[in-house]
């Protein structure tokens, strides 16, 4: 192979290289659309029977802001060692995240959402933990 034609070769790899790089990190910024993010993590040995979204109501003796997050969704079941992802509305406001097991509530808590917040649920067997993992 003459010089030239070595110089051809290597120039297309790196533009392969290069386009493949810029594909991957537009897909990257497409996998969390805009809006708060709720990620259900069941590390417990038995599933969940159903996880349960909703707004959480405003402190007695106070009006609700506004733009408060409105939301009522509910996901079925989440097999043991799996995750659930659910996708909410871009508004702010608290909301109630309970997950059942067995008929009974083995997390449930007041979440704070800021319009773009994602926040990790892990239920296991005897206990939970939930934390934010950014806020975009």
């Amino acid at each position: 192979m003459s010089l030239p034609r070595r110089r051809v070769v290597a120039l297309a790899l790196v533009a392969i290289l290069l386009g493949a790089g810029i594909a991957l990190r537009a897909g990257r910024d497409r996998a969390m659309p805009p809006g708060n993010v709720l990620v259900v993590l069941n590390t417990g040995s038995s599933g969940l029977d159903s996880v349960v979204v909703e707004s959480a109501p405003p402190a007695v003796g106070t009006d609700p802001p506004a733009g408060l997050l409105v939301v009522t969704t509910r996901a079925g079941y989440v097999a043991p060692q799996d995750s659930l992802v659910v996708r909410l509305p871009s508004s702010v406001g608290d909301a109630h995240v309970r997950a059942w097991r067995g008929g009974v509530a083995a997390a449930d808590q007041i979440v704070y959402f800021g319009g773009a917040s994602v926040f990790e649920l892990r239920v296991g067997d005897r206990d939970r933990q939930g934390r934010y993992r950014r806020t975009r």
